[in-house]
């Protein structure tokens, strides 16, 4: 496999909230905009590059799933498209297929490209380390993950990208700047969004 320069920092995301868990899971997952927005800044704090976010219904704190819901924030924002494995049903969590799919997307875009890989539960933390000792980035955060170690719910995301950042800067790996992530994915910037 074609190794690229290694980076100078990993990009890490931050998942606040999905689509998917709802609040009688865990009483920690925010669900109120006040509540994302504060887990939001509580990760940027921690040190998140960057915030992935879905809209929540709220009335019930359930996914937003009325077409109101889930195309108000892209009307708004217009934002750049992220795709998302490991979920029920996708390509499981190993490091075979993390090659696999590593090796595809090479032979598709060359060697150029910025990735990311999420991994849910309990493989979100060894997929993430996996995936920045490949080059790549990371994603953490209470939408793919409930759990901050085996039976003990994550009060918070900013604790996830806290033991994340714990591994990798342990291994000699920076931290992407929220500037610095703008730069290498390219977008579009504050000023060319619709607010």
């Amino acid at each position: 496999m074609k190794q690229r320069p290694v980076q100078r920092s990993v990009i890490m995301t931050c998942a606040t909230t999905g689509s998917i868990h709802v609040p009688s899971q865990s009483p920690h997952l925010p669900i109120t905009p006040a509540q994302i927005a504060a887990e939001g800044i509580a990760a940027w704090r921690a040190g998140a590059s960057v915030l992935h976010l879905h809209a929540r219904d709220p009335m019930g704190g359930g996914p937003g799933m009325t077409l109101d819901d889930r195309l108000a924030a892209p009307k708004r924002f217009s934002p750049v498209v992220q795709m998302i494995f490991g979920i029920l049903g996708g390509i499981g969590a190993e490091l075979d297929h993390l090659l696999h799919m590593l090796r595809t997307a090479q032979r598709l875009f060359g060697d150029t490209f910025e990735w990311s890989v999420l991994a849910v539960g309990r493989h979100q933390l060894p997929m993430g380390v996996q995936n920045a000792l490949l080059g790549g980035n990371v994603r953490v955060g209470l939408e793919d993950s409930l759990t901050l170690q085996a039976g003990r719910l994550g009060h918070s995301n900013s604790e996830q990208v806290t033991q994340m950042r714990g591994l990798l800067e342990g291994l000699g790996y920076t931290i992407a700047t929220p500037a610095e992530a703008h730069e290498r994915l390219a977008l579009k910037g504050r000023e060319h969004v619709l607010i």
